[in-house]
């Protein structure tokens, strides 16, 4: 009997299809690249990756970096993968409850009535609601479900201006490990190849690589626990591509001010960057109440 296609078989087929027609590749051969365009998680990534690799359309630089392979007929197994995108009932149903949040809703998710909405089984659920519980969404009452987290405009403001303080602290910190090599990876990582400006496609790698190399534990659990609700809403709230070109443009300027040794423009940069994220979480929450009013009164 024939298997489903999973995610990671339709990343393969797409990239596979693109390259074996001559094509450049739908998006930037990095992981966080791949997962942004395909909207999902880095995990069927790497495994797509794997076997693009292992089938020789990719390759393998020293350096840790992709690179186009070999020019090659598609496979059959691929073409029959890239007949249907499958059905990510993880990104569905975090949208469904990213919404709700924003909203302020704070009702409960029940298992039985989320199997029967989304059309999947509760043993496949479970690690998705236990997954979204661990981004701050979500959390398990006992005999009662899982409650949705409302969305909570002080506690934005509170929480942005700790996170100001914090990953400021965390870059000057990290200042002298800092290396060259991988704050430009990081720049190009948000440019466009072509006008070498702020690029569509957005790398926010550069956050956590400053505050991994900080070198103090209690920022780096801040931004592992407390910072994933919003870190969520905030990757929810920029899918515009003149969203993501904006934010690209402040990663590119606070990079470019670090490789020319202008720690007081990074920082202002980096200030001004973290403080836009506000008005990007409230046009979402406007945009969501209209449709949520216009729904109502149709």
């Amino acid at each position: 009997m024939m298997t489903k296609p999973s995610l990671a078989d339709y990343i393969y087929a797409d990239i596979a299809a693109h390259l074996s027609e001559q094509c450049e590749p739908p998006c930037r051969l990095t992981l966080s690249s791949i997962a942004t365009h395909y909207g999902v998680s880095l995990s069927p990534v790497r495994t797509a990756v794997e076997r693009l690799v292992s089938d020789r359309f990719l390759k393998t630089l020293d350096n840790g970096r992709l690179e186009i392979g070999e020019r090659k007929k598609l496979p059959k197994s691929a073409k029959l993968a890239s007949v249907a995108r499958p059905v990510n009932h993880e990104k569905l149903i975090q949208a469904d409850v990213i919404r709700r949040s924003l909203l302020g809703e704070d009702g409960f998710l029940r298992e039985n009535w989320a199997a029967e909405r989304y059309g999947i089984g509760r043993t496949a659920l479970r690690p998705i609601l236990s997954r979204l519980a661990g981004q701050g969404l979500i959390e398990r009452v006992p005999r009662r479900g899982w409650r949705v987290r409302p969305f909570d405009k002080d506690d934005l403001c509170a929480f942005i201006e700790i996170r100001e303080l914090l990953e400021l602290k965390a870059l000057r910190l990290a200042r002298p490990v800092l290396k060259r090599e991988r704050l430009e990876e990081l720049l190009e990582a948000n440019r466009s190849p072509e006008t070498r400006q702020a690029s569509a496609t957005l790398d926010n790698n550069l956050h956590e690589y400053w505050i991994s190399h900080c070198g103090n534990a209690y920022i780096e659990r801040f931004f592992q626990r407390e910072a994933v609700y919003y870190r969520t809403l905030f990757d929810y709230a920029a899918p515009e591509a003149s969203v993501v070109e904006q934010m690209a443009g402040q990663h590119c300027k606070i990079l470019e001010a670090l490789l020319d040794d202008n720690w007081r423009d990074a920082s202002a940069a980096l200030k001004e960057h973290i403080q836009a994220q506000k008005p990007i979480i409230k046009a979402l929450i406007q945009q969501l109440h209209e449709s949520h009013q216009g729904k109502e009164s149709a």
